[in-house]
């Protein structure tokens, strides 16, 4: 057992992979981790920094097989949900109806986008990262994002909400957590866009319309 610090990219069906455990629930639930609950209350959000008890692994039962005899094992690859939503320039409208291609390691999947905007797939709880391909209509070019699996930083972070505004179409460049000029800027048009008191400051009201237009 031991106390783990989260780093970027990890998610909890990862550590429990890593650790020998079957389940991600092994770790969320475990009774050492009830102040993490209460700070994450969302299993699908853990953030860099955060202190999770990891439970230790229980021996497994010995078993026998006869020889000359065949025995079928059945193993089930632990999954991570991966959501997410799709809309167009600085998050006003959901991509409805449009045709997208979802690829993560050897998976491909394919639909359309649903009224919510919100594509939900699990996925191999291996992945790093994926790709989604959507297509606006027929005789249109497909939009291409390249998409980093766990990498996002908590919204109360000048990282997160660099991160965030950049997915929505507002133009910050590197994501490198520094607060400059770049992201006052795209700060003030996401505030103005909003009807929020425009400042500049990214605080816990534009934190919080931040939140809800991105979706976490």
């Amino acid at each position: 057992m031991a106390l783990h610090t989260v780093v970027k990219g990890d998610h909890l069906q990862k550590l429990a992979k890593e650790n020998g455990l079957t389940d991600w629930r092994d770790i969320y639930e475990a009774p050492e981790n009830a102040e993490f609950r209460k700070l994450r209350p969302d299993p699908n959000f853990i953030f860099p920094g955060d202190q999770v008890f990891i439970p230790e692994l229980l021996p497994s039962s010995p078993f026998t097989i006869d020889p000359g005899t065949h025995q079928p094992f059945e193993v089930s690859a632990p999954l991570l949900r991966l959501q997410f939503k799709v809309t167009n320039a600085f998050g006003a409208h959901p991509l409805v109806g449009k045709d997208y291609e979802l690829s993560v390691l050897d998976q491909v999947f394919e639909g359309q986008v649903p009224a919510n905007g919100i594509i939900d797939h699990e996925v191999l709880a291996t992945a790093t990262s994926a790709t989604l391909t959507v297509t606006p209509d027929p005789s249109g070019e497909s939009i291409v994002f390249q998409i980093d699996i766990a990498q996002l930083a908590p919204v109360d972070t000048t990282e997160g909400i660099q991160a965030r505004l950049q997915s929505l179409g507002y133009q910050i460049g590197e994501i490198d957590g520094v607060n400059d000029a770049r992201v006052r800027h795209a700060v003030v048009r996401f505030q103005k866009q909003h009807g929020l008191t425009v400042d500049g400051i990214a605080g816990p009201k534009t934190q919080a319309k931040l939140k809800q237009v991105y979706g976490s």
